[in-house]
């Protein structure tokens, strides 16, 4: 990381790490954690018990919603961390340029250690899982994370990752892949530290001004998408309650259901 941050880029990227130390974010999360991991606890102990059947897919249910509750305070602790590196540091520039070579660099790792993987040198697949694994202790220590970046892999000039970086404005797909990430998208954090300067016009990643949410097809292509899931998740509610699909009218002939 150093050998590609500036000086002044390293300081505001530990200012973030220091901004996670003062608001006491490690020990926040982790408590924040426990509510899935005891909600999933109860759900195995009396998932089988039938007289607590009901409650216990209740719990399971804010097992799978609490998951998301923990994420978005995560982003959140993401974006306090970032303003506190501005505060100290006077310049929020320095943390989004860090941001985005950091970013950028962790797609490239991850493409090379896919490269390597194909080829029959042990010695490239030895150094780029190294290179994978900093990458992923990076993540770690809540600078940024691959998915989060992936967005940034055709930018490496101001002018371009801010060309790129729209995308995660005006996509609704950046949104919902957010939904089960640690970190918000990087154009996101930039965005918001160009508000620290109440406003983006002095900023080195100024990014477009039309940022309307682009609908398109989206809620097509999210049916797509979602409809296997939908099939599996009515096929394994008919082969853990059968017939309950019958109050709802909805009907499997013998041959299409694989569990009869």
């Amino acid at each position: 990381m150093l050998k590609i941050l500036t000086p002044e880029e390293a300081n505001a990227v530990l200012a973030h790490e220091f901004g996670h130390i003062e608001h006491w974010d490690f020990a926040i999360v982790t408590l924040a954690a426990l509510a899935p991991m005891l909600l999933y606890q109860f759900y195995v102990v009396t998932h089988r018990i039938n007289q607590l059947r009901a409650v216990a897919y209740g719990a399971y249910l804010c097992y799978l919603v609490s998951q998301f509750i923990v994420l978005l305070l995560n982003r959140t602790r993401e974006y306090l961390a970032d303003h506190y590196a501005a505060e100290v540091t006077h310049a929020p520039d320095d943390l989004s340029s860090a941001l985005v070579k950091i970013a950028y660099g962790m797609v490239r790792e991850n493409g090379e250690y896919l490269k390597a993987k194909e080829s029959d040198s042990k010695e490239d697949k030895s150094y780029w899982n190294g290179q994978r694994r900093l990458g992923g202790a990076i993540a770690v220590m809540g600078i940024s994370n691959l998915n989060s970046g992936a967005s940034l892999a055709l930018g490496a000039s101001p002018q371009e990752a801010a060309a790129v970086m729209r995308w995660d404005l005006v996509n609704p797909w950046a949104r919902f892949y957010e939904l089960n990430s640690t970190h918000p998208a990087t154009a996101l954090r930039v965005r918001e530290l160009n508000r620290f300067e109440d406003g983006a016009q002095g900023s080195k990643y100024a990014l477009p001004t039309d940022l309307r949410m682009h609908w398109g097809s989206f809620p097509l292509q999210f049916l797509i998408w979602g409809f296997p899931l939908l099939c599996i998740g009515l096929l394994s509610i008919d082969l853990l309650h059968p017939g309950l699909l019958d109050l709802f009218g909805i009907t499997w002939p013998l041959n299409a259901n694989p569990f009869s």
